[in-house]
């Protein structure tokens, strides 16, 4: 369903199985969350913390983002990860970008959690 046209926002149920999520939670538990890039700096994002979670370009959860969003995934070494502490807010309207400052093409965001999305 699309939820907005500008900015483009869609939202997909169940856009990843059970397999796939315990794959990506498996990432996460096995990776070393810190400080969130400008946290340090702007200290406005407490209660999260941030890592790369280390992916196989051969993994189903990226056959599928390709797929659905017909993207070019073979250059993907690792995706984003946010770990929010019980009660945090998440990150307030901002803009994506690439190490070089310019605007990332797209951000998807999965919620690895049971949690509504009015609980997030």
């Amino acid at each position: 369903a699309q939820l907005s046209q500008a900015p483009r926002i869609w939202l997909v149920n169940d856009f990843l199985d059970k397999a796939e999520v315990s794959y990506l939670r498996g990432l996460a538990d096995a990776t070393q969350f810190g400080a969130c890039e400008n946290q340090r700096v702007l200290n406005k994002n407490r209660g999260k913390a941030c890592a790369q979670l280390k992916i196989s370009s051969s993994t189903p959860v990226l056959d599928r983002l390709a797929k659905l969003w017909h993207v070019d995934t073979s250059h993907i070494e690792s995706l984003a990860a946010v770990r929010y502490s019980p009660g945090s807010s998440p990150s307030a309207a901002h803009v994506d970008r690439y190490s070089d400052g310019t605007p990332a093409d797209m951000t998807i965001v999965v919620y690895l959690t049971d949690a509504a999305p009015e609980e997030t």
